[in-house]
Formats: C-alpha cells, sequence, structure tokens
C-alpha cells in the first residue's frame, strides 16, 4: 500500500508542475507540435509563460484575489476529509516546489502537454490491487508526453533528477541511444517507474518510459508523421488566434469512439445493467455522432481574447445538437451595454437558448412513469412558471 501512495504521489509533484502552469496562462523556435508524434486525443499548450505570467500578477484581478484568505473561506466550507488533505498537499507541498529551480526553467518559455489513448481497459483498472499497481499507473500516465523548451546552457537532466531526490533516494540513471540521439532514463526503483527524456535542440521531451520518447524522435528523423500533420488537428489549430499564449485542441471524434468501446465493453460484464441504462448510453452516443473537435485559444494584452471553435459534420449530428449549434452563430452582444466598468469579470454567451433546454427536459420528464413523483413535482413546478 506504501508503495501505492508513493507512486501516486510521485506523479502528482511532477503533474503539478503543469497544473501549475495552467494556472497563469502561457513562440519561438520551432513549433512543440512539430515533434509530437500522430494519433493524440488532444493537447494543450502554453507559450510566452513568463512574460504572462508577469501580465497576470499586475493585473487588478490578481491583486485581489492575493488578499482573500483561503484557509478562513475553507474552514467555513462543506469539504471532506480527502478534500481538506488534497487542499493540504497542495499548500504544503505543490505551491512551495513551484519555487523550485526545476519550475523556474522548466516553465519560463513554452510547454506542450499531449495526450494519446492507452491501452488499459475499464475492466483493469477495476481490477486495480497493490500487487498490479504499479504497472496499472504507469500504463495510466504513458499516454502523457510533455514537450518543454528550455535554455540550452540549463543540465535538465541533473535538474530533474535533483527534483526527484527531494521525495525519495532510490534513483538511477541510465542512456540509451537511439537514431544517433541519448534517451536519458531516470528510473524510481522503489515503485517500478521509469521517466524517459530526450533533448531536442531547446526542447526536452519528457514521458513514462522510453516508447513515445523513440515516437518523437522518428518524428523528428523525418520517419513518422507529427501531430501538425494531422488533418483534425492541423484544421483546428488554424482556428486559433494570433499570438495565443494558451492552445486546447481536442479530437472528440477520436475521444468518443474510444469511450464508447469501453463503455460497451463494462456493459458487457454489468450483467445487471437494464436495458434503460443500455438505452440512455447508446443514446447519448447517438446525440453526439458528428461532432468532430474543439479548440480553445487565448491571448493576452490590452484586450485580452479567448476563442472556442466547435468542429462538426452537420449530416451526422441529431436533431437537438444541431438546434443548439444553430443557437451559437454569430451574434451582437447588446447586453455589454449594461455592464459597469468596475466589474471585475463579465461573460456573454449566445449558447444558452432556455426554451430548447426546457424542451428538452420536459421530453425527459414525459418519459417518466404516468403519475410518478417526478411527474407530479416537474407539472406542479411547470405550472408555477
Amino acid at each position: 500500500m506504501k508503495k501505492i501512495i508513493v507512486s501516486i504521489l510521485l506523479l502528482s509533484l511532477v503533474g503539478s508542475a503543469g497544473f501549475y502552469a495552467y494556472l497563469y496562462f502561457m513562440k519561438e523556435g520551432e513549433s512543440l507540435k512539430a515533434i509530437a508524434p500522430q494519433g493524440a486525443i488532444g493537447y494543450v499548450q502554453f507559450s510566452d509563460i513568463e512574460k504572462n505570467v508577469e501580465y497576470v500578477k499586475e493585473t487588478q484581478l490578481w491583486q485581489d484575489l492575493k488578499k482573500i484568505d483561503y484557509d478562513v473561506i475553507l474552514q467555513k466550507s462543506d469539504l471532506t476529509s480527502a478534500q481538506r488533505i488534497f487542499y493540504q498537499f497542495f499548500k504544503e507541498q505543490v505551491i512551495p516546489n513551484t519555487e523550485n529551480p526545476i519550475v523556474e526553467n522548466f516553465f519560463s518559455r513554452d510547454t506542450a502537454l499531449v495526450i494519446y489513448p492507452i491501452s488499459l481497459s475499464s475492466l483493469e483498472m477495476s481490477q486495480l490491487s497493490p500487487q498490479n499497481a504499479n504497472a496499472i499507473i504507469a500504463r495510466l500516465f504513458s499516454g502523457l508526453m510533455l514537450f518543454t523548451r528550455v535554455d540550452p546552457k540549463v543540465k535538465f537532466v541533473d535538474l530533474f533528477t535533483s527534483f526527484l531526490e527531494r521525495f525519495t533516494n532510490d534513483i538511477s540513471v541510465s542512456k540509451e541511444k537511439y537514431k544517433n540521439k541519448t534517451i536519458h532514463l531516470i528510473s524510481v526503483e522503489q515503485i517500478g517507474l521509469t521517466f524517459g527524456l530526450v533533448r531536442v535542440d531547446d526542447v526536452f521531451v519528457i514521458g513514462l518510459g522510453q516508447q513515445r520518447i523513440k515516437e518523437a524522435i522518428d518524428v523528428l528523423k523525418k520517419d513518422a508523421p507529427s501531430l501538425t500533420e494531422d488533418p483534425n488537428f492541423k484544421k483546428i489549430s488554424e482556428s486559433f488566434v494570433s499570438q495565443s499564449g494558451f492552445e486546447m485542441a481536442f479530437d472528440l471524434e477520436k475521444f468518443f469512439i474510444l469511450f464508447e468501446e469501453q463503455a460497451k465493453k463494462i456493459m458487457q460484464l454489468n450483467k445487471e445493467a437494464s436495458g434503460g441504462t443500455a438505452k440512455k448510453i447508446d443514446e447519448f452516443f447517438k446525440g453526439v455522432t458528428g461532432l468532430k473537435g474543439i479548440g480553445i485559444s487565448s491571448a493576452l494584452g490590452t484586450i485580452d481574447q479567448i476563442k472556442m471553435d466547435v468542429f462538426f459534420d452537420e449530416k451526422q449530428l441529431n436533431t437537438t445538437m444541431k438546434q443548439y449549434l444553430a443557437s451559437c452563430s454569430s451574434s451582437e452582444n447588446k447586453t455589454i451595454a449594461f455592464v459597469p466598468q468596475d466589474v471585475l469579470g463579465y461573460q456573454w454567451t449566445g449558447c444558452f437558448d432556455l426554451l430548447a433546454y426546457w424542451d428538452q427536459v420536459r421530453g425527459e420528464m414525459d418519459q417518466a412513469k404516468e403519475g410518478s413523483r417526478v411527474q407530479e413535482n416537474f407539472s406542479a413546478f411547470e405550472a408555477k412558471m
């Protein structure tokens, strides 16, 4: 059990550095995506991190957030013991480590996290035990690749190793040559995890194990296509705002195909599941058919920009999804004339058709058994409207 906790703790600490970057938002040289292999489900990229961090620190919103006593708020909040433990862990372990040299060097320029499908079924996840925990955790995180641009003078492998040594001394370092590139393997022997790292000019590529690292080298050597050549991601990236500091792209079509496969396997194993459950699952996946991808980008400046684009095949969409997306067509925001100048935040969307949502709720209620409490409560509520 101790090994499982150490495994999760280590991976959480490494991953929390990425979370830190996300909190602050985020182009130089070749695109990080040009080194990433194809086949990804999605990616998040932060650019010009240091400049954007300084910009955010100067904003009035950030100054106001710093004045909040979060401990007092949490004391009065109805949090579970697990949530309180996580908060204390983040406050005492993660935040102090953001001032570590590895974080300062790691997250000062450009960083991208790319997510790939993993060969881990829901059945295997349900069979998690102390005996197979490390292997399952390794496979769970094997779908992640981190690309970060660092100063060429930085001895990143030494920096990364020293960071891990703050939590365990049971570390070994080895090297392996692949296509004239040196892959650095840093193993945490106690829990059986091995991090693979390779330098590509001023970019470091990090992953669990060496398979993903080799795939990135294949891309570098032009022996395999990069993520920038993927038709779906190429189309999404073309929609991003110029000089964006934050980019996120997600291949919805690929994700829902994988999700549906796992859902069907679970239903086959769960013999107690009702036919109604299977029907709802089937209706859900029919409802998302036709959705291809989503892209979100932002740029900080005199006027901050945030842009979201949804890509779909209209011929494959069902009626409900068509109605929703139709309500999101471009329109003028006339409500801004009523917003005071000194507000901290303001959001407007043209994608909120209350009548369409109400019709959908009514449709669900109509399927409830006649005379049931749910239907009675709904009818009573509707009568008061």
